[in-house]
C-alpha cells in the first residue's frame, strides 16, 4: 500500500512482523526507510477481495508511556 506522501505501509493482522527482541529494531528499521507497520488490523480480507487499491486514514490517539502509537485506522475502498 502506498500514501501519495511517498510513505510506505505495512498491515499485518497481528502483533508485528517480528517478535520479542527483534520487534523493536524492526520496527526502527522500516521507519528509517519511510515504511511504517500498522499492527492488529482486522477485515484486510476486504482490502484484498477490492483488488488492494484503496486510501487509508489513520486517525492517532494519544496515550501517556505507550511505546506504540495506538490509531483508529479506515480504509475506503
Amino acid at each position: 500500500m502506498l500514501i501519495d506522501k511517498g510513505i510506505s505501509i505495512i498491515g499485518v493482522d497481528f502483533a508485528g512482523v517480528r517478535r520479542g527482541k527483534e520487534h523493536t529494531p524492526k520496527d526502527q528499521f522500516c521507519a528509517d526507510h519511510g515504511v511504517f507497520i500498522i499492527e492488529n488490523l482486522c477485515n484486510l480480507h476486504k482490502v484484498v477481495e477490492a483488488g488492494g487499491a484503496c486510501i487509508i486514514n489513520t486517525y492517532p490517539m494519544n496515550y501517556a508511556d505507550m511505546t506504540g502509537l495506538p490509531c483508529r485506522v479506515v480504509a475506503e475502498i
